[in-house]
């Protein structure tokens, strides 16, 4: 026989209480055609020398298995391949340490007030899918396997915004408990918007439904999304930092740079084939850690098997692209769609494959656990970038509308005016404040700028319903 490869796995599990490291030893057959009952292999290196068993061969690719202990430093070590007492081929390399990587798995749905049905419908979807939400989280919550309970990253405000108005005050304080225990997180920005269509008093508008809820039900908000766009303006790094938000995770579809226009230089700034990060610092000198997903390349696997097909590769291509660091977050979704339903199948995965492998860890999370851990870990070493990444093809498209949007470009600086009149009016001649109807004007810019007007019907009365 002969070694033909010896090639290191992803995967660490823990056998009889040590920490071994899978490698598949590739062979050939004996002249032959057949192989001794037990096949060995020696392995010598600073402070080893074992004799292991190697597994069944593979009658796919003729490889087998072998449990190296951890090596945790690069080292020579030489590999004798025996069949009883015999020796049939040896071999000498360097070792080098496998990554033992966290993947950090955020279940969410994309969030489009629109595309897959009429808003009215969506937001009646979206009451159900809360629902489910919370059922999910009592279902899993005393789970022992904390990083495996199922978690939920609300993508953008206006969900729970929307649910919590439809329901009981009990219902409220259910969901903040789970904000509270960390399996449910709410975003900072009312929605997925086109930028370019909101004044600058919009950009902070945009926080306030999120951080009414904060109020209101005693939760954190610290992180925002913005997905599904290629572009979003500079001063939002400012805005989000002055309002106590640390993170913002774009998920720019990576399509569209290869397709229509590269929105920046992918050597200088950040790669697109792999999640990356950096510090995104705003005119005013603010900043917030940046971290750029894979929006539409969502994960989604089906079961135990499935993952562990599929995981390997993934994390071999980001090694091979120069991903630097041992820890990544991947997005999932509970069905090929957006505005898709949360699901329960990724709890039961990563309680199931945590059970079997040490390493990859999968661990449910949402944004802001996984980028506090990731600071802590690479935020002194990530590069800071600055300037405004323009929109395309979204704000163009917004001249499909003209009247519409002329309407809600005006209403944006009416409004300025409108609140500050009846400021005025209620502090010096008693007239009562209109809250109400300025927080539903201003809901109203909000839903008409979100990024996904009326594209599920694009003609017609449907489109006039949207």
């Amino acid at each position: 026989m002969r070694l033909t490869s010896i090639e290191p796995t992803p995967f660490f599990a823990y056998r009889e209480g040590e920490l071994r490291h899978r490698v598949q030893i590739g062979l050939t057959d004996l002249a032959t055609g057949e192989r001794p009952d037990e096949t060995q292999l020696r392995l010598r290196a600073p402070g080893i020398d074992e004799t292991l068993t190697l597994g069944a061969p593979s009658p796919e690719n003729n490889t087998c298995d072998a449990w190296f202990p951890d090596q945790r430093q690069p080292a020579e070590i030489w590999l004798g391949l025996y069949a009883g007492q015999a020796q049939h081929d040896e071999r000498t390399l360097t070792w080098q340490p496998q990554r033992q990587w966290e993947v950090h798995l955020v279940h969410y749905a994309h969030h489009d007030l629109g595309y897959t049905d009429l808003p009215s419908r969506v937001l009646r979807e979206y009451e159900g899918f809360m629902d489910q939400v919370l059922e999910y989280c009592r279902e899993t919550e005393a789970w022992p396997e904390q990083e495996a309970r199922f978690r939920y990253q609300c993508e953008q405000a206006w969900s729970v915004v929307h649910y919590l108005e439809q329901r009981s005050p009990e219902v409220a304080q259910r969901l903040a408990h789970y904000c509270r225990t960390g399996q449910i997180e709410v975003t900072a920005l009312y929605g997925n918007q086109t930028l370019e269509l909101c004044g600058h008093e919009e950009l902070v508008r945009l926080l306030y439904p999120a951080f009414h809820l904060k109020r209101e039900l005693g939760i954190e908000v610290t992180s925002a999304e913005h997905n599904d766009i290629p572009g979003f303006t500079w001063g939002l790094a400012s805005v989000l930092a002055g309002a106590g938000i640390r993170y913002f995770s774009p998920g720019v579809p990576r399509w569209y740079f290869g397709r229509v226009h590269p929105l920046w230089d992918t050597e200088r700034a950040l790669p697109l084939e792999m999640p990356a990060a950096c510090w995104w610092e705003g005119p005013d000198g603010a900043r917030v850690l940046l971290w750029s997903d894979l929006h539409g390349q969502e994960w989604q696997p089906y079961n135990l098997e499935q993952a562990q097909h599929e995981l390997p590769d993934m994390l071999r291509q980001l090694e091979t692209s120069g991903y630097p660091y041992d820890m990544v977050s991947y997005t999932l979704r509970g069905g090929h769609r957006d505005n898709a339903p949360p699901t329960l199948r990724y709890a039961h995965l990563a309680r199931e494959w945590n059970r079997r492998w040490a390493y990859p860890r999968l661990i449910n999370t949402t944004n802001t656990p996984f980028l506090r851990a990731f600071e802590r870990r690479y935020g002194q070493a990530l590069k800071t970038l600055r300037g405004d990444v323009p929109g395309t093809d979204y704000p163009v498209a917004a001249t499909c509308t003209p009247k519409e949007t002329a309407v809600d470009r005006g209403t944006h600086e009416t409004l300025m005016g409108a609140e500050t009149l009846a400021a005025l009016a209620a502090l010096h001649a008693g007239s009562p404040y209109p809250r109400a109807t300025l927080d539903e004007a201003y809901r109203a810019t909000f839903q008409y700028d979100l990024h996904c007007w009326g594209l599920s019907h694009v003609g017609g009365p449907a489109q006039d319903a949207h």
